[in-house]
């Protein structure tokens, strides 16, 4: 959502081209921000369903952000729940409370570095709560470093957001890992 401005009427079929031209490529990162001091709320809507329009005709899994914007995604997975198939909430930082629902649109839930912060208490809920099928876990590399990591966040500190999450859901890291790459596999079919 952040470069959505900066985007031609073009780009849509730019995408589907490239979709189409590779059935391995995944959709996203995509969604709505609204914590941006500039933006087009309206035109983020538009830009992120036709995405996922797009996506859901070409049966590709999607990574969504969203910050700031949950009642805009729920608004819109009530009025077309099929369209939430296939997705993943990137790097999750709503409420324990959204977890149900989303869950009922299929939605999976992926945890960066984030949740390694005693002080995020309300991912470290989430993390609790989200059904083990649909927990996911990522670096999110270069942004959202592990706590107490120095220089630059890199794919490799998935292993600390694992042993986090491990702890919290009171599990065997080996247990998480196996987990989060099978949930993983089955939603990016690979």
């Amino acid at each position: 959502p952040w470069y959505v401005p900066e985007q031609s009427d073009g780009c849509l079929k730019r995408l589907e081209a490239v979709l189409e031209n590779d059935s391995r490529i995944v959709v996203g990162e995509i969604g709505l921000d609204h914590a941006l001091q500039q933006r087009d709320d309206a035109l983020q809507m538009r830009f992120f369903h036709e995405q996922l329009l797009l996506a859901g005709r070409l049966r590709r899994p999607v990574s969504i952000h969203c910050r700031k914007a949950w009642g805009s995604l729920l608004e819109l997975f009530r009025r077309e729940p099929r369209i939430a198939e296939n997705c993943v909430i990137h790097s999750y930082g709503g409420s324990v409370e959204l977890i149900e629902e989303l869950v009922r649109y299929g939605i999976s839930f992926s945890f960066s570095g984030s949740v390694t912060y005693d002080r995020n208490r309300r991912g470290r809920e989430a993390v609790r709560t989200v059904p083990l099928d649909r927990l996911l876990i990522e670096s999110d590399s270069p942004d959202i470093p592990p706590a107490d990591h120095t220089g630059n966040n890199e794919p490799a500190t998935i292993v600390r957001v694992a042993e986090t999450v491990a702890g919290l859901r009171e599990m065997d890291i080996d247990e998480i890992s196996r987990l989060t790459f099978s949930n993983g596999s089955r939603l990016f079919r690979r």
